[in-house]
Protein backbone atom coordinates (compact mmCIF):
# COMPACT_ATOMS: atom_id res chain seq x y z
CA UNK A 1 0.00 0.00 0.00
CA UNK A 2 1.38 3.38 -0.99
CA UNK A 3 0.10 5.04 2.19
CA UNK A 4 1.97 2.55 4.38
CA UNK A 5 5.18 3.01 2.38
CA UNK A 6 4.87 6.80 2.69
CA UNK A 7 4.33 6.59 6.46
CA UNK A 8 7.32 4.25 6.83
CA UNK A 9 9.59 6.49 4.76
CA UNK A 10 8.61 9.64 6.63
CA UNK A 11 8.90 7.99 10.06
CA UNK A 12 12.34 6.58 9.25
CA UNK A 13 13.50 10.03 8.07
CA UNK A 14 12.11 11.89 11.10
CA UNK A 15 11.25 10.08 14.35
CA UNK A 16 13.66 7.20 13.70
CA UNK A 17 16.41 9.13 11.89
CA UNK A 18 19.11 8.02 14.38
CA UNK A 19 17.97 4.40 14.58
CA UNK A 20 19.40 1.92 12.08
CA UNK A 21 16.35 0.34 10.42
CA UNK A 22 16.29 -2.23 7.65
CA UNK A 23 13.08 -2.33 5.62
CA UNK A 24 12.14 -5.37 3.57
CA UNK A 25 9.10 -5.08 1.30
CA UNK A 26 7.60 -8.30 -0.04
CA UNK A 27 4.84 -8.93 -2.55
CA UNK A 28 1.78 -10.32 -0.77
CA UNK A 29 0.86 -12.91 -3.43
CA UNK A 30 4.35 -14.42 -3.54
CA UNK A 31 4.94 -14.41 0.22
CA UNK A 32 1.42 -14.76 1.70
CA UNK A 33 2.40 -17.66 3.95
CA UNK A 34 5.17 -15.77 5.81
CA UNK A 35 2.97 -13.33 7.78
CA UNK A 36 0.35 -16.05 8.30
CA UNK A 37 2.91 -17.85 10.50
CA UNK A 38 3.00 -14.70 12.68
CA UNK A 39 -0.81 -14.53 12.84
CA UNK A 40 -1.39 -11.82 10.22
CA UNK A 41 -3.95 -12.21 7.44
CA UNK A 42 -4.81 -8.84 5.92
CA UNK A 43 -2.39 -6.73 3.87
CA UNK A 44 -0.72 -4.37 4.38
CA UNK A 45 1.12 -6.20 7.16
CA UNK A 46 3.99 -4.76 9.14
CA UNK A 47 6.20 -6.92 11.31
CA UNK A 48 9.00 -5.73 13.59
CA UNK A 49 11.38 -8.53 14.52
CA UNK A 50 8.73 -11.10 13.61
CA UNK A 51 5.93 -9.49 15.64
CA UNK A 52 2.83 -8.13 13.91
CA UNK A 53 2.37 -4.44 14.74
CA UNK A 54 -0.10 -3.53 11.99
CA UNK A 55 -2.32 -5.25 9.47
CA UNK A 56 -5.23 -4.37 7.22
CA UNK A 57 -5.37 -0.64 8.01
CA UNK A 58 -3.37 2.57 7.93
CA UNK A 59 -0.19 2.30 9.98
CA UNK A 60 -0.10 4.01 13.38
CA UNK A 61 3.24 5.90 13.50
CA UNK A 62 3.34 5.86 17.29
CA UNK A 63 3.05 2.08 17.40
CA UNK A 64 5.75 1.81 14.74
CA UNK A 65 8.17 4.10 16.60
CA UNK A 66 7.50 2.39 19.94
CA UNK A 67 7.98 -1.09 18.45
CA UNK A 68 11.21 -0.23 16.62
CA UNK A 69 12.74 1.52 19.65
CA UNK A 70 11.74 -1.35 21.95
CA UNK A 71 13.67 -3.76 19.72
CA UNK A 72 16.56 -1.35 19.15
CA UNK A 73 17.31 -0.85 22.86
CA UNK A 74 17.89 -4.60 23.14
CA UNK A 75 20.91 -4.15 20.83
CA UNK A 76 22.23 -0.66 21.59
CA UNK A 77 22.51 1.77 24.48
CA UNK A 78 20.37 4.88 24.52
CA UNK A 79 22.35 8.12 24.36
CA UNK A 80 21.36 11.75 24.77
CA UNK A 81 17.93 13.10 25.62
CA UNK A 82 15.00 10.79 24.99
CA UNK A 83 11.56 12.38 24.91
Amino acid sequence: CTLTKDILKDTFENELADVPVELEVKDWLSHWWEPVKAGAWHAPILLVEGKVISQGEALNRGVLVQSVIAEWVKRDELKGNIV
